[in-house]
């Protein structure tokens, strides 16, 4: 190349350096020299010597003036050391300025141009003064290419790094050394992008300058901060109010940031599993900014530093849980180390963790100012360390778990701006686990799910709910804490209170109890000062029982009111300033003291349980206001059990009743008499007498004297006393717990009943076997024909369905029974027959009365028949024995009461009819008949029941029945065989109408008692349907019959086969 080529090339090279300068604003030497950064090579060549691989080998480049890398493939401008630049070149800046820019380069299309830059340090000589040397990233103007510029080294620019887009094309500048102690500025002059990345790879990176944005602002201008490695820490501020987005992951690629300064921008995300850090162990700090994510990401909130950690305070929104479903996690603290934040405005996360450190001091803090939505919210204290505690001032939905060890775990609801709605339960790590504090003064905090476990499943208290003054707070579930503290406060409670500890009045606050289903209140109430702490009822919808002590002798509580519709149970002592029954119904079970008492119109006074004696207050008061009619039911007081006993239900100083009406309930047992002696202020409930009374009734009675008097009762003996001396369960305790007599008659009934199916068995029989047409026999074959049967087996299954109704006064019963028959018989002469029988039968009896009674009897009967026929009548007989297993099983008050017992059973039966014939093949036939039964059935003594247990003699059981009908039957032949319908009516009488009868005795003591069944109708009818099929070898047979008498009915049903042999 001649000398005059080369000066031309080199004007040219000049010229474009010249302009370049003049766009960038920037005065440079006339003298610099050119440094070739890509001569020749394209931007695809470039950057793949990035990492400085292979030949290319990174130089250090050292400026002697302000330099401009503005490379166009084939002449850089500036002034540096002289040789050529290459990628990934370090440069010392001697307090110049360094610009990276793409100016000069056609737009090649390819979209970005990509400069590597090595470690920039200020000087290497340690002697230098001036040390104030910058850089910048400056994209071009002109064209359509982007610039982008990694710095692979340290930056150490004291001067600063400045990052500037163009209005046409956005500057990027990537930081992968392992320091950055530069002031970064995003320059948002021109419109365009600006990033600023950092990404060391797997290298820790310590950032040290502060990041920031220019003043001055294009309209459309977006910068953003993005941190894309695994150990970025940023000692110094993060972003001002110029900074749109920071962003911690991306691309898939997890990082992991540390922030230890204010951190501010439009936006922060956390995405792709990314950790965001902020470690306040210098000073306090805040973070400004949207927090968003797409539900992977972490945010840790941990001061480093081993001491009582300084807060970081979220001034926007964080919401972490994005549209993935995957778990996203707020830590504050760690288990090593404490951590301080403070949420001022929505928080929503997947799990919020606040964990104390395991050193002194260490406590962990978090304060939400605004909304909380979170599916788990954990708080965890160290035995070593700090508590962890937590304050909401918002609405909070999600599970919150609070955990000791030594130290304890605390949240309070302290919103000021009004209302707080608690949609998250509340749970104890472990017994006592965990205070809760309501200290909104403002506003009602509303909790809609449990506080503490389920005391009946094992579940574990929380420790102590304390209601601060001026609150007001509603518990719509229940409530287990080891204590409650209530201040001025009020409070209402629709579920369950348990209070291990008990609830206490620091101030004068006031206890509503306003749920819809029972509620049981568990734990003594007191108070602090006397008159501190009132108590409502208005559960209108169920049973509101306080198992322990209201007030005491030295601080009486101050209101109890009980609202009309209510209905309160108090089992221990009551000392109040003044209660207050409008209309309601209470039941004492220990003494009340009160200043004063007022009851008004519709209110019932209920006493029950052992601490009541007779002579003994019920009510004491200084002045008593009575209005309207009052109830008084004491038939609960257990110790009051004879005549002339009495109970004072209100004793007053002052008893003003005038318009007052008493009326004492009576139970089943007494008869009660009211008192009112209004100058001594008393109102006395008196034993008048005992009540008239069946002997089965006094011998209960004397039961339930011996009882009250006895120091102990089995549990079944408990359960039914207590319910014989409940007013609202003695009527049909009293009638559950005598013998009861519509099982008593079923059992004799069905005993009979039976007995005449199975005879009735054994005549259906005899009457298949009778030859002739007047007989509807075997075949309606000729006399002769019938040698042929002269011995043969036969089976029948039978069945029948009674329905008793209520007669004399006794409850009816249903009966099913079902049995088969088998039996086998010759024939002894041409003119008689006889044969044996046996069979088995299963009835059931469901009685109707009050305790559901119920009797199983399987029986076994032995049965002899024979008949004499001829052809103008017959005459047959039976003699049966049947043993019987009889299965008894009643309810009284709950307590199941049963016994078996063997019953023997005899029967004589005889019979006979004269058959008439009609025209054809039909014949009518008048038949009559004896029958007599006896039931001999075994005592016996029940038992479950205890002092209730019965022992009984049932007395013996007769039946004579005379019988008086007529059959009509006929004969349609049919192929080889017979077919014979036949149908019988008739009327049967009783001539003895025994009713079944025992003599009783309970086990617990008491005079024996006689119970009666009802009185049997004497009168009957009877229908029987029958079907006959017979070939002379075989023969088959239905039938139905129904048997009716006043207010009884049976249905009857059989099946016969006979073979001959």
């Amino acid at each position: 190349m001649n000398s005059t080529f080369e000066e031309t090339i080199l004007a040219k090279e000049m010229r474009r350096a010249r302009q370049a300068r003049r766009s960038l604003g920037k005065a440079f030497e006339e003298n610099a020299l050119a440094r070739r950064l890509l001569a020749g090579a394209s931007v695809a060549a470039l950057v793949g010597m990035m990492g400085v691989s292979g030949s290319a080998v990174a130089d250090a480049e050292t400026l002697g003036a302000d330099t401009i890398w503005a490379s166009d493939g084939t002449y850089t401008s500036g002034d540096a050391d002289g040789t050529d630049a290459a990628a990934g070149d370090t440069v010392e800046l001697n307090s110049y300025t360094l610009t990276v820019t793409n100016n000069g380069i056609a737009d090649d299309g390819s979209g970005t141009n990509t400069f590597q830059v090595g470690a920039v340090t200020d000087s290497t000589d340690t002697n230098t003064t001036n040390n104030d040397g910058a850089v910048a990233v400056t994209t071009y103007a002109m064209g359509s290419n982007n610039l982008s510029v990694t710095f692979s080294g340290d930056v150490a620019a004291a001067g600063g790094v400045t990052v500037t887009s163009s209005a046409n094309n956005s500057a990027t500048a990537t930081f992968s050394g392992a320091s950055v102690t530069s002031v970064i500025t995003l320059d948002r002059t021109n419109a365009g992008d600006v990033d600023v990345i950092f990404d060391s790879g797997a290298t820790a990176q310590t950032v040290s300058g502060a990041i920031t944005t220019s003043t001055a602002a294009a309209s459309d201008t977006n910068t953003t901060v993005s941190i894309t490695s695994d150990d970025v820490t940023f000692t110094n501020t993060v972003g001002d109010a110029g900074l749109d987005t920071l962003a911690i992951g991306a691309s898939s690629n997890a990082a992991n940031a540390t922030f230890q300064a204010a951190v501010q921008a439009g936006s922060i995300t956390i995405t792709d599993s990314s950790t965001a850090n902020f470690d306040a162990q210098t000073a306090a700090f805040s973070v400004t900014g949207a927090i968003t994510g797409d539900g992977t990401g972490t945010i840790n909130v941990v001061d480093e530093g081993g001491e009582a950690p300084a807060k970081v305070t979220f001034a926007s929104a964080v919401d972490t849980t994005g549209d993935s479903g995957t778990t996203d996690t707020i830590n504050i603290g760690d288990g090593s180390d404490a951590g301080n934040a403070q949420f001022e405005d929505a928080v929503n996360a997947t799990a919020i963790h606040i964990t104390s450190g395991d050193a002194a001091n260490e406590a962990s803090t978090a304060d939400f100012d605004d909304a909380v939505t979170a599916d788990t919210i954990t708080l965890t204290s160290d035995a070593t360390g700090g508590a962890a505690t937590a304050t909401f001032a918002g609405d909070v939905t999600g599970a919150i778990t609070l955990t000791d060890d030594t130290n304890v775990s605390s949240i309070e609801f302290d919103g000021d701006g009004g209302n707080q709605t608690i949609d998250a339960a509340i749970i104890a790590g472990g017994s006592g686990h965990g205070d809760v504090t309501v200290s909104n003064a403002t506003g009602t905090v509303t909790f809609n799910s449990a506080l503490g476990g389920d005391p009946d499943n094992e579940g574990n208290a929380l420790g102590d709910l304390t209601l601060g003054t001026g609150s007001q707070t509603v518990f719509s579930d229940s409530v287990y804490v080891t204590s409650v503290n209530m201040g001025g406060t009020t409070a209402n409670f629709a579920g369950d209170v348990n209070a291990t500890s008990g609830i206490n009045f620091s101030a004068d606050g006031t206890a509503t109890f306003d749920g819809d289903t029972a509620q049981t209140v568990t734990g003594a109430m007191t108070a602090d000062t006397n008159d501190y702490g009132n108590i409502t009822v208005s559960n209108t919808g169920g049973t509101v029982t306080f198992m322990d002590t209201l007030g005491s002798d030295t601080a009486a509580l101050g209101t109890l009111t009980l609202d009309s519709g209510s209905t309160t149970v108090f089992n221990a002592t009551v000392d109040a300033t003044t209660l207050d029954i409008d209309g309601a119904t209470v039941t004492f079970e220990n003494a009340v003291t009160v200043t004063t008492v007022s009851l008004a119109d519709g209110t019932t006074i209920m006493v029950s349980g052992e601490n009541f004696d007779t002579g003994e207050t019920v009510i004491t008061a200084s002045t008593a206001n009575v209005t309207g009619d009052i109830t008084i039911d004491i038939a609960g007081a257990n110790k009051l059990d004879a005549v002339g006993e009495s109970l004072t239900i209100l004793s007053a100083s002052t008893l003003n009743d005038d318009n007052a009406t008493y009326k004492a309930v009576d139970s089943s047992l007494f008869d009660y008499d009211i008192d009112t002696t209004t100058e001594e202020g008393n109102v006395i409930v008196t034993i008048t007498k005992a009540l008239d009374m069946a002997s089965s009734e006094s011998a209960l009675y004397e039961v339930l004297t011996a009882l009250a008097d006895s120091d102990e009762m089995s549990s079944a003996s408990s359960t039914i006393y207590n319910a014989l001396l409940n007013s609202s369960t003695e009527e049909k305790t009293l009638r559950q717990a005598v013998l009861q007599a519509d099982t008593l008659g079923a059992a004799a009934s069905a005993a009979i009943g039976v007995a005449s199916q199975v005879t009735g068995v054994a005549a259906t029989r005899l009457a298949s076997l009778r030859s002739g047409q007047q007989y509807a026999g075997t075949t309606g074959f000729a006399a002769g024909d019938a040698a042929d049967l002269s011995k043969a087996f036969w089976v029948r299954s039978f069945g029948g369905w009674t329905d008793q109704d209520e007669r004399s006064g006794v409850d009816g019963y249903d009966a099913d029974t079902y049995g088969v028959a088998f039996g086998v018989d010759t024939q002894v002469t041409d003119r008689s027959r006889v044969g044996v029988a046996l069979a088995y039968a299963n009835t059931d009896v469901d009685g109707d009365g009050a305790a559901d009674s119920q009797v199983d009897i399987d029986g076994l009967h032995f049965t002899l028949y024979g008949d004499y026929t001829v052809d103008d009548y017959y005459l047959q007989g039976m003699l049966s024995y049947a043993r019987s297993e009889n299965d008894i099983s009643e309810d009284v008050a709950g307590v199941i009461r049963t016994a078996d017992y063997d019953a023997d059973q005899y029967t004589v039966s005889v019979s006979g009819g004269m058959p008439v014939p009609l025209k054809g093949d039909a014949f009518f036939t008048p038949m009559a008949g004896l029958d007599w039964t006896h039931v001999d059935s075994d005592s016996y003594t029940t038992s479950g029941a205890d002092d209730f247990d019965l022992e009984v003699n049932p007395d013996d059981v007769d039946a004579v029945v005379a019988s008086l009908g007529a059959k009509y039957h006929t004969t349609i032949r049919k192929n080889n065989g017979n077919l014979i319908p036949s149908i019988y009516a008739g009327l049967t009488y009783d001539f003895v109408g025994d009713e079944a009868q025992a003599t009783s005795a309970y086990t617990g003591g008491g005079s024996a008692f006689t119970t009666t069944g009802s009185d049997p109708a004497r009168f009957g009818g009877e229908l029987d349907l029958n079907l006959t099929y017979d070939n002379g070898l075989f023969s088959a047979s239905v039938g139905y019959g129904l048997d009716i008498k006043s207010d009884y009915t049976n249905h009857g049903a059989m099946i016969q086969t006979r073979w001959k042999f």
